[in-house]
């Protein structure tokens, strides 16, 4: 077999087919080794724009969460985010600080656990306005009737409520730890 492999080589034409079938393949494995390599760098542009998209999102939701703030009837726009007088009336009417007391030590676990350990103001006003939007979780049933029936008699949307268990839990976290609210100013992301 060996021979018969060596006499194909030594002839005329077995040297040209050898060598023809050896700059095809050679060929062939330059292209797909180039094909590979361009799929490997065309994969690491999509994660890097991936990223890109990422921190672009990021803005725009601060953006569309300052816009939502601002146009809340409960809260002044101005930041630091407040309460307007018809908020504090809303307030003093559902007892809300009285709520957000009851529930404290449930609402601390809460915002601790979801807070980094490098975190600024800015990062705390938005875990605790995330927990405010979210307030039907923690209060009680009769409370919420009651959250809702307000809402019914005075023509509020009781989503926008969530605003004020927002900045009251924010308020009395911040107190905690001796944060002056103004600190939020300091790391806001642009509008």
């Amino acid at each position: 077999m060996l021979d018969l492999i060596k006499e194909a080589l030594i002839s005329p034409s077995g040297s040209f087919a050898f060598v023809f079938s050896f700059v095809i393949i050679s060929a062939f494995i330059v292209y797909m080794t180039a094909v590979v390599v361009t799929k490997f760098g065309t994969i690491k542009e999509v994660h890097n724009n991936l990223s890109k998209i990422k921190d672009d999102m990021s803005i725009v939701k601060a953006f569309i969460e300052v816009f939502k703030q601002g146009s809340n009837q409960f809260g002044q726009s101005n930041s630091p985010i407040s309460l307007t007088e018809l908020g504090v009336e809303v307030e003093r009417d559902l007892h809300i600080q009285r709520i957000i007391d009851n529930n404290w030590s449930s609402l601390e676990s809460t915002i601790s656990s979801n807070l980094d350990s490098d975190c600024n103001p800015y990062d705390v006003q938005e875990v605790c306005f995330k927990i405010g939007r979210d307030y039907s979780k923690i209060i009680s049933e009769n409370e919420f009737d009651s959250i809702k029936k307000y809402a019914f008699n005075k023509g509020y949307n009781i989503s926008e409520f969530g605003l004020i268990f927002g900045i009251l839990i924010r308020d009395k976290f911040f107190s905690i730890l001796k944060i002056n609210k103004y600190d939020v100013d300091a790391h806001t992301p642009p509008k």
